[in-house]
């Protein structure tokens, strides 16, 4: 089934685990690397909770923006929802965990895949949410009670006249002392009014007028209580980090679909173009004739395999001839242009063979051919103890065992291991072996 090697059951862009294992092995997976079924179980399990949380969460956050509007959370946010959201990200963090670690092969396959480097950014948003939410759930949801708080509280109480504290009255909006008069002891008058009140009413129905008010000093204008619904410092920021929630969630979004239906980010291999291979043909026709000439006399002619489908270096790849590129700046070069121009390897491996004998080369590898270098260096005493010169080694073992094969900074192999065609060489990508040897 497609589903096997693609997230997506319809296939497309984004592997499973399964599929990088099948392409890099050379599109061939053992029995034993078949995924059991524990496995399976709790992929499903980690997917339906992180699914679950996820529609959750957003969910709410959604409906908050829509219907409530983030302005009604400015007193506070309430404690249901500081529950629901601090669980849902520590859902979504555990089960993404688990889904990432049977999803992601290696940590290169976070930067050189679509999936992978979609994953980075998806990730990446959801950190910052995790760091919004702790903040929003801790230090913001205090600082908004407390200026809630504040907000309904009389701005005239820090002038009752205790402990040591002024003793004014408010009356149309005017602040006077009372601090100082003899009809106010201790703060208070008749023991019915108290300084750090607002008695305009209390005037209105006393036997006396304003004129008492003139032997009291005036201050200006009394301290007015703060609306509730005024946006203060902390309630804006509040307000700016929901719009900006809802921003990263859609940047979430935006990754899920680039999953299921976005183009490639990446090209896992340089696709094989015949422009290219004409120009290889063309070139070498001139420079290498006898090289062209065998190529042509052989199977891989018949089968229309061109020089690139062995020769072209894929994305990584360590044994990359820079030396080449100098043909294409070359003026004088008839292929020297798009696209007719690629990036070529002068060396190739078995890897690059398992392109189109993934059986044939895996059962090489296994092999004791392909470990001749490393036998002769474990049973012959003769190298070990050093008695053989550097000449009999490379013609009397070397060129039959084969070399750890050796490339200079452009590319280009050593000459002290190349050429080199023993049946256990070490190449530079890792692998071991030569095909040529015997084919």
């Amino acid at each position: 089934a497609c589903s096997f090697c693609h997230v997506n059951p319809n296939g497309g862009q984004a592997l499973t685990k399964e599929g990088y294992a099948f392409r890099a092995n050379g599109f061939y997976l053992d029995e034993d690397k078949l995924p059991s079924a524990w496995r399976e179980w709790l992929l499903f399990l980690a997917g339906f909770v992180h699914i679950t949380a996820a529609i959750i969460w957003f969910g709410a956050i959604f409906y908050i923006h829509l219907f409530i509007k983030p302005r009604a959370l400015i007193k506070g946010v309430p404690k249901g929802e500081r529950i629901l959201g601090l669980s849902s990200m520590v859902l979504l963090a555990m089960s993404g965990l688990v889904l990432a670690w049977f999803r992601v092969p290696s940590w290169e396959a976070l930067f050189h895949t679509t999936f992978g480097i979609v994953l980075v950014v998806k990730v990446c948003v959801f950190l910052v949410l995790v760091a919004v939410g702790i903040l929003v759930n801790t230090w913001l949801h205090n600082k908004l009670k407390r200026d809630a708080a504040q907000a309904g509280q009389n701005p005239m109480a820090r002038y009752d006249g205790q402990e040591g504290r002024p003793a004014y009255i408010a009356v149309d909006g005017q602040l006077y002392d009372v601090g100082d008069s003899k009809l106010w002891p201790g703060a208070e008058h008749m023991k019915r009014h108290h300084a750090g009140e607002d008695l305009t009413k209390d005037l209105e129905a006393a036997p006396h007028g304003q004129e008492v008010l003139e032997r009291l000093l005036a201050l200006g204008e009394a301290p007015q209580p703060r609306d509730p619904e005024l946006l203060g410092p902390t309630a804006r920021l509040l307000v700016f980090l929901a719009y900006f929630v809802l921003f990263c969630m859609g940047i979430v979004l935006l990754c899920l679909a680039w999953w299921n239906w976005g183009p490639p980010l990446v090209q896992a291999y340089a696709p094989f173009k015949p422009q290219v291979a004409q120009a290889c043909l063309g070139c070498h026709q001139k420079a290498t004739p006898a090289v062209v000439h065998d190529w042509m006399r052989g199977h891989h002619a018949k089968a229309k395999v061109s020089c690139l489908h062995c020769h072209q270096a894929q994305p990584g790849d360590k044994d990359l001839d820079r030396a080449h590129d100098k043909f294409y700046v070359d003026p004088k070069a008839p292929w020297r242009d798009f696209p007719h121009t690629a990036r070529v390897s002068a060396i190739v491996t078995p890897k690059d063979c398992a392109r189109c004998h993934p059986g044939q080369v895996k059962q090489f590898a296994r092999s004791k051919h392909a470990g001749t270098l490393n036998i002769i260096w474990q049973i012959d005493p003769w190298l070990n103890q050093g008695l053989a010169s550097t000449l009999e080694r490379a013609t009397g073992c070397y060129q039959c065992h084969g070399s750890v094969l050796k490339l200079d900074s452009q590319g280009q192999p050593d000459p002290l291991t190349w050429p080199n065609v023993g049946i256990g060489r070490v190449n530079p990508d890792g692998s071991r072996g030569v095909c040529s040897s015997c084919h």
